[in-house]
């Protein structure tokens, strides 16, 4: 996605998960700009691709929704890249479908861990099942899944799972699908003893 404009629609989150520090920046927060006033932005980006520095994109479905319709009315033709929560993606597949249609072409989503257990614990607030259904969907309507640097593991969440789900982009490495081995891992985004309870976990796994 070369050359590639960016954008903010959006800042801040009103989830909590615990390796993440963005969304206390905004006090748990989430703030929008108005859907006009992006589209008017937009059409004086030169670049064919732009992504949405946003913390979140998704959150606000109404919001965005408007934001694609006005995207196709006003004819804007460019690619967009965006971050996108799997169980807002499982939630509103007819959302991801209207982008598509305006131009979606890569979306980031957070899928941080294969077992719900360790989603509850670094409170992502999330499923396994969202994110498979969130994968789902993007293959479906030929959306790239972006994956990001996983929390319990360096490179095991990425490649088998969205192989088999999704379309995997050049950043997809490593095998999801496979059990991951905690030791020697660098688990910097959590705290020690959350670090340690996903290690205590592996060991029994294998045990």
């Amino acid at each position: 996605m070369r050359p590639l404009a960016s954008i903010r629609t959006s800042k801040g989150c009103h989830f909590r998960c615990q390796f993440c520090a963005l969304w206390k920046l905004t006090g748990g927060h989430y703030f929008t700009r108005q859907p006009e006033r992006i589209v008017e932005e937009l059409g004086a980006i030169e670049e064919k691709y732009v992504f949405f520095a946003d913390d979140e994109s998704l959150l606000d479905t109404e919001r965005m929704g408007v934001l694609a319709e006005l995207i196709q009315r006003a004819g804007i033709d460019k690619r967009f890249f965006l971050y996108g929560r799997s169980d807002t993606i499982a939630r509103h597949p007819e959302l991801l479908a209207q982008w598509k249609k305006a131009g979606l072409e890569r979306v980031f989503v957070g899928l941080e861990c294969i077992r719900d257990a360790d989603l509850k614990l670094i409170r992502k607030g999330s499923t396994v099942e969202n994110n498979l259904s969130a994968l789902r969907i993007l293959k479906e309507l030929d959306i790239e899944v972006h994956p990001p640097e996983p929390i319990d593991g360096r490179k095991y969440l990425t490649r088998g799972w969205i192989r088999a789900e999704g379309k995997v982009t050049a950043a997809g490495e490593g095998v999801f699908v496979r059990p991951a081995t905690a030791a020697g891992w660098a688990l910097p985004h959590l705290k020690a003893e959350q670090a340690q309870e996903l290690r205590r976990r592996d060991a029994e796994r294998k045990g």
